[in-house]
């Protein structure tokens, strides 16, 4: 999987996707919700929506077992 670029495409709503932010030099990598009014969110960890965010991914299928 690559990272996707939000200048050129978005999630679906609804959809669960990672997220990066750049922040210092490594930068942030979270678990995010997209929302068409609030942008990137985790409505699970009451943490509002996500700033900056600059490049998105689907998440990795869960494991078989």
């Amino acid at each position: 999987m690559e990272w996707i670029s939000v200048k050129d495409e978005l999630p679906n709503v609804g959809d669960w996707v990672l997220v990066f932010t750049p922040v210092k030099e490594e930068g942030l990598i979270e678990i995010a919700m997209f929302d068409l009014v609030e942008g990137f969110i985790n409505p699970l960890m009451y943490m509002g929506s996500f700033k900056n965010v600059t490049h998105w991914m689907p998440l990795p299928e869960a494991p078989k077992e």
